[in-house]
């Protein structure tokens, strides 16, 4: 059963959270939208590239579009996992706020 603060009008639920719960919360519905889009996108112009080499004979081109596609997306995986991600049940970068 959830507590009465809860059920009322919804104003628990933030009343309970801390501003820079809410801030990564409202960053992570931005950032995480766009991250899907470029990758999409990316993902696409990768194949077509990757389509039209393969097409032409130029397999050494196909064998560089699909590398530098796998070492963009690896930089930008282990980018954010080392600063984003808390794997570690430690306070992350959004955290900031709360230690002042």
């Amino acid at each position: 059963s959830l507590p009465s603060s809860v059920l009322g009008d919804g104003e628990g639920i933030f009343k309970s959270m801390s501003v820079s719960t809410l801030e990564s919360v409202a960053v992570g519905l931005v950032i995480l939208p766009l991250y899907l889009l470029v990758g999409g996108l990316d993902w696409v112009s990768t194949m077509g590239d990757l389509g039209k080499a393969l097409d032409g004979g130029l397999y050494l081109d196909g064998f560089a579009d699909v590398l530098l596609y796998l070492v963009r997306h690896v930089a930008l995986y282990v980018g954010i996992s080392k600063f984003v991600v808390d794997w570690g049940g430690n306070e992350g970068i959004f955290d900031d706020d709360e230690r002042a």
